[in-house]
């Protein structure tokens, strides 16, 4: 589906929003016993100096590079570059960590839990052991796991490879990191 370079605008902006809605969301049901004038006013300057050292700077860099594309219309997923892929990735990858600590009734285990999860993860992935050799049934079992899909979109990028080949992959990021996201919110209970 190719849509205009305003419209792939937007589409950065209401994605990287509903992230940073997130993780705003996410920090404040993790202390609010500790809501003080001080962590308030640290939180706000704490933002303050990312927005103006890195996330501003993201935002002018791809804004440019969206609207010096030279057609009218993309593939609605070129907002992305390989960092923002790669960005995704851990971001995907780090669902995990979150849903771990979420079921986990301590840190200990949660360690545990994380470390089950995440090895059998880098094997299979195609991190360490090539993708491609694998036998059929163990490579879709291995195209469920979102660090496999992060490999895909980093091989894409690292290949040049146009970005409406990697469209399956950011959905299913994307649904790891609701998935992920809706079970930590639900179940995370650290005291």
């Amino acid at each position: 589906m190719k849509v205009k370079r305003n419209t792939l605008l937007l589409l950065a902006c209401l994605v990287w929003s509903i992230a940073g809605f997130n993780i705003l969301r996410i920090g404040l049901m993790a202390y609010p016993a500790d809501r003080t004038i001080l962590n308030i006013l640290l939180s706000i300057l704490v933002f303050g100096v990312f927005q103006k050292f890195v996330f501003g700077k993201l935002v002018k860099k791809h804004t440019d590079r969206i609207n010096s594309y030279e057609d009218e219309r993309h593939f609605f997923l070129k907002f992305f570059d390989r960092k923002a892929f790669l960005i995704m990735a851990v971001m995907m990858t780090g669902g995990i960590g979150i849903r771990a600590g979420g079921l986990a009734p301590d840190t200990k285990t949660a360690g545990i839990i994380a470390s089950i999860l995440y090895f059998p993860m880098l094997i299979f992935s195609g991190a360490t052991l090539p993708y491609e050799i694998m036998p059929v049934p163990m490579q879709k079992a291995a195209g469920l796991m979102p660090l496999t899909q992060g490999i895909k979109l980093l091989k894409a990028a690292a290949l040049g490879q146009p970005t409406d080949q990697v469209w399956l992959p950011v959905l299913i990021l994307g649904a790891v990191f609701i998935l992920c996201s809706g079970i930590a919110l639900r179940f995370f209970r650290w005291e």
